[in-house]
């Protein structure tokens, strides 16, 4: 419990070894902890209290705003429910959405370099950023903020070279990860009391081939593997055909259909299933949040529509799947916690 509560292994990913992929904020602790000659396990846990302290603020903000979008953002508290049963404290996926959201708020108060600084800071922690954020960051800025087609091309080329950069150049394959997790552990004798061996070495982080073939096992994984991304396109199509007017709705759903494309290719070579497909839904909830105001472009609420997606998300929308296969997926949706817990 103590190693998955604070030493998910992402966080401690760093430069100490040379650049590599997701290794930006566990570099930035690892240098904090040596200037300061305080424990880097300290400074996780201060780091992830903050990340969560954003959270709630913008939940709390948000039902204060918006209703919908405040159901929305509650239902990402099923992290919270997930620690309750896995005793995983806090993973990146909370603070790529928070980034995110920071970049669109920037965009709409045009301010383009500290939007981009926020998506390219975003990629470096994690390379999955460039893939959920792209389209719908592209087209917000195309569409509804009119911006000069050179600018959203400088943009789109700057944060996609990183992306690149991140996947596939410095992906991690030479690092000495042993080192590297050796050189964060530098200043927190406590850092490897409960580390279980296969973390030790770190390979798993830069070496695991986790494609869809190897976790699925005979017809009824890819017949639920079908199921999944029904339900949660589904889901989606709900959403924006209540919520956008006739005005954008094609062009909407035109990026519905990309981000379900990229969510799909995602879930076939990393088979996290269920996370990937929370962020990408997520990206595109993040669109209304930022053009609620336009009247021209939005629907009055209903609440029966709003009571009927926020059952479609607790029902449709697992947190992990640690296997491909009906009882796994259900057992991890909100209510398969709620569940378990009482």
């Amino acid at each position: 419990m103590t190693y998955a509560l604070l030493y998910y292994p992402d966080f401690y990913i760093n430069y100490s070894q040379g650049f590599v992929k997701r290794g930006l904020d566990g570099t930035m602790i690892e240098w904090l902890s040596l200037f300061l000659n305080i424990s880097s396990v300290k400074l996780i846990k201060v780091y992830k209290i903050f990340i969560l302290a954003i959270l709630m603020f913008f939940v709390l903000r948000s039902i204060k705003k918006w209703s919908l979008i405040s159901v929305i953002i509650i239902s990402l508290m099923m992290y919270f429910l997930h620690f309750f049963d896995h005793f995983i404290f806090l993973k990146k996926d909370i603070l790529l959405l928070e980034l995110y959201l920071l970049a669109f708020y920037f965009f709409e108060k045009d301010k383009d370099i500290l939007a981009l600084i926020v998506m390219l800071v975003a990629c470096l922690i994690h390379e999955v950023f460039y893939l959920f954020s792209i389209i719908p960051i592209v087209f917000y800025l195309y569409k509804f903020k009119k911006r000069n087609f050179k600018k959203i091309l400088f943009i789109f080329i700057l944060a996609t070279t990183t992306f690149i950069l991140v996947s596939f150049i410095f992906r991690g394959s030479n690092i000495n990860t042993i080192k590297m997790i050796a050189s964060f552990a530098n200043n927190s004798p406590e850092f490897y009391e409960s580390m279980p061996n296969k973390y030790n070495t770190g390979t798993f982080i830069f070496d695991s081939k986790n494609y869809i073939w190897n976790s699925i096992t005979g017809v009824r994984g890819y017949v639920f593997f079908l199921y999944i991304i029904i339900i949660n396109y589904m889901f989606m199509f709900v959403f924006i055909k209540s919520f956008f007017s006739i005005n954008i709705f094609n062009f909407v759903f035109s990026i519905l259909n990309i981000q379900t494309v990229l969510a799909v290719s995602l879930c076939i070579i990393a088979c996290d299933i269920s996370r990937w497909l929370l962020l990408f839904n997520f990206s595109i909830f993040c669109l209304s949040f930022f053009i609620e105001d336009d009247k021209r472009l939005i629907i009055r609420e209903n609440k029966y529509i709003n009571k009927l997606l926020f059952l479609m998300f607790f029902i449709g929308s697992s947190l992990h799947t640690v296997d491909l296969n009906t009882d796994s997926y259900m057992q991890n949706t909100a209510i398969g916690h709620l569940i378990k817990l009482f």
